[in-house]
């Protein structure tokens, strides 16, 4: 995974968007687009244009991992169940899983309308660990699919698990049909993140 740190290097510097387009000439919809992850590219003399302006080497603008994990989009987040996952590395695309299980925490309330009562949802659990493997069915040549995930989370770093949980949580957020004010915790099980 590659990712653009300039919201990091803008933040360390009390630097708007707005202010650094004004000084370099790059568009604000460039410096959207990488500042928020949605640049598919950047142009020589556009990143030539960042490092002067902000003193710094092309390397300090992204972070770069061996590893992609995508998540599958079709999985919701409105009850337990297993969130296929894709990881590509230089050996290979192995498609794994994670067992996930959900706690919603709910507060009752009265509603004005008489004799109904609401649930407002105050904080949602979301538990993410590793699906059970029978040691008997492997065949000792081929990694197992929860070695792959362990590998995977413990080669990525800390911005690109905040990443994953982002994406977590506004999934979350969409398939249960709250606010990103209600709580929303990941606990990372199994030692997935013991590394990070």
């Amino acid at each position: 995974m590659l990712k653009s740190n300039l919201s990091v290097l803008l933040a360390e510097r009390n630097l708007k968007i707005t202010k650094v387009s004004n000084d370099t000439g790059i568009s604000r919809t460039t410096l959207t687009a990488l500042c928020y992850g949605a640049a598919k590219g950047v142009q020589f003399d556009t990143l030539n244009t960042l490092c002067i302006y902000l003193r710094t080497q092309p390397d300090k603008l992204f972070a770069f991992t061996p590893v992609d994990i995508e998540l599958d989009q079709s999985f919701k987040f409105d009850e337990d169940g297993s969130l296929e996952i894709t990881v590509k590395t230089r050996n290979g695309i192995y498609h794994c899983s994670l067992d996930v299980t959900i706690q919603v925490e709910k507060l009752s309330y009265l509603s004005n309308t008489i004799g109904e009562d609401d649930d407002y949802i105050r904080n949602v659990d979301i538990f993410l660990g590793l699906p059970y493997e029978d040691p008997a069915e492997r065949d000792g040549f081929n990694l197992s699919a929860n070695s792959i995930l362990l590998e995977a989370f413990h080669t990525i770093s800390l911005p690109f698990l905040t990443d994953i949980e982002n994406e977590i949580c506004e999934r979350v957020c969409s398939d249960l049909q709250i606010s990103e004010e209600s709580g929303i915790d990941i606990h990372w099980m199994d030692g997935l993140t013991s590394e990070i």
